[in-house]
């Protein structure tokens, strides 16, 4: 069931003031497409925000059924490592976009200063049987998409913030934006992959770790790689009490 925008205006009212109301953080659904799917991930979330005061992803089969492999190192042309910071960078074979057929996925993290940015890139299969020779330069010849944390990642299933109007009269909505520092992260339910997208609206945008997002979507890609988002969940926290 989509909530509506009527809804969903309604629940933006009830979260500012449910820090009154709750004794413990936890997610809300605040948008879904498949009941099934969304009300499962908030499961995960407020379970192991329960159990651990954070989330602890690595612990459930939605994310830790991907085994990565971590012994790859991408280089540019000159030699050297194509990912600024100290790099994080992965591969995996698996189906991300649903169509039957595998896909080379290449997961890298860059770092500026203490913040993290995600990236998760999406190749031909064919990719990954030269994975211990890879370099960007070679990659970026080749056809790909993917999703990158360090851009605008606009959640479009929620009511416009606020809306231009163009010189040549098109309107330019806005809508709610948790992207520049996002974490992603894949995930399967039953037979069909998603990706998770951690992220902030506002203050909290600038992460540090993935206990200091704010919202989640639930996206999926489809058979041209494009991203549909399933779910949204915002998390509501509780008032702590000056001992």
């Amino acid at each position: 069931m989509l909530i509506n925008r009527i809804t969903f205006l309604w629940l933006a009212v009830v979260i500012v003031f449910l820090p009154l109301l709750t004794k413990a953080d936890e997610y809300l659904l605040v948008m879904s497409k498949d009941d099934h799917v969304c009300q499962r991930a908030g499961s995960i979330y407020n379970k192991d925000l329960k159990k651990y005061g954070k989330l602890s992803l690595e612990n459930h089969e939605e994310y830790n059924w991907l085994n990565w492999d971590e012994n790859i190192d991408i280089r540019d042309a000159s030699g050297h490592s194509g990912v600024i910071g100290t790099p994080i960078i992965k591969l995996a074979v698996f189906d991300i976009n649903n169509d039957g057929a595998d896909e080379t996925v290449i997961f890298s993290r860059s770092s500026l200063g203490s913040l993290l940015r995600d990236k998760l890139d999406i190749y031909p299969v064919s990719v990954s049987k030269n994975r211990k020779n890879l370099n960007w330069a070679t990659l970026n010849k080749i056809k790909y998409s993917g999703i990158y944390g360090g851009m605008d990642y606009q959640l479009k299933d929620t009511p416009a913030q606020r809306e231009t109007k163009l010189a040549n009269g098109d309107i330019l909505k806005f809508y709610i934006d948790i992207g520049h520092f996002m974490y992603i992260r894949p995930m399967k339910f039953g037979e069909t992959y998603y990706v998770s997208l951690f992220g902030s609206e506002g203050q909290g945008r600038s992460n540090v770790e993935l206990e200091s997002t704010n919202m989640v979507s639930i996206s999926k890609f489809d058979k041209d790689n494009e991203l549909t988002d399933v779910c949204y969940l915002v998390k509501a926290y509780a008032i702590r009490k000056e001992k």
